[in-house]
């Protein structure tokens, strides 16, 4: 990705602060707001550096995040038919580890983002029925 190098360490130095904030956290409202920070820190770039591949990034995270805080908030009211669980939480930190390690390598993260989309899709009503039959894998 083509980033000056002090954006581009911002960002990395962002993400390895999330993924120890995430690990650390004790409950999925703590790990989901610590998430958001990416998306945070992808904004402030924006507004010095431009740049599409980011655009891309910040919007799959921006939905996954989105997609996760709306069926915490469901489950909150009462919703029980589609319930997030620790191995959608897990994967979610394995994917930012993932997308961490391909920014600065400088590697292609394509996957990594389609993955992120996937396990979006994982909170929905229709996504976790097809992982309950075990189509989508996540």
């Amino acid at each position: 990705m083509k980033l000056s190098p002090q954006n581009l360490k911002a960002l990395i130095d962002e993400m390895e602060f999330v993924i120890t904030k995430i690990k650390s956290s004790a409950n999925y409202h703590e790990q989901l707001f610590y998430f958001s920070a990416i998306f945070g820190v992808i904004s402030r770039i924006f507004n010095q550096e431009f740049n599409h591949e980011l655009v891309h990034i910040h919007l799959i995270l921006r939905t996954t995040y989105d997609s996760f805080l709306q069926r915490l908030k469901a489950a909150e009211k009462g919703e029980k038919s589609v319930l997030l669980s620790e191995e959608q939480f897990k994967m979610l930190l394995s994917l930012v580890i993932e997308l961490k390690n391909k920014i600065k390598h400088d590697d292609p993260f394509y996957d990594i983002l389609e993955n992120f989309a996937v396990l979006a899709f994982s909170t929905t009503g229709n996504g976790y029925y097809l992982y309950q039959k075990g189509l989508l894998k996540i």
